[in-house]
């Protein structure tokens, strides 16, 4: 299964982390391999937002929440139902950071 891997960064700001992602599961949502996700986890998820996902094999994804399912936006990952256990909503996406220079 591919997933978006999300580490977490160094830098915390009041209620939001930053997660590095990896892997192509939020492509078409605009999301790529090595952008910086900044992550809400206060914010409520509503229909339609993009999540950040700990999975338990120690991956995380962002996919969007449709409930009761987690749909990737790219990539191959499968869609995800959110009761399962071993899937844990970690906040919501409000911010991408890029770098432009490589």
């Amino acid at each position: 299964m591919s997933a978006i891997e999300a580490t977490r960064v160094a830098a915390k700001l009041g209620d939001c982390v930053g997660f590095r992602v990896s892997a192509d599961s939020a492509t078409d949502a605009g999301i790529r391999p090595g952008d910086l996700v900044v992550v809400d986890l206060d914010r409520p998820a509503k229909e339609g937002s993009l999540v950040a996902v700990a999975l338990s094999n120690g991956t995380g994804a962002v996919l969007e929440w449709r409930p009761p399912f987690l749909l990737p936006r790219g990539g191959l990952m499968a869609t995800l139902r959110a009761d399962d256990p071993a899937i844990r909503i970690v906040g919501v996406c409000v911010q991408l950071q890029r770098d432009l220079v490589l």
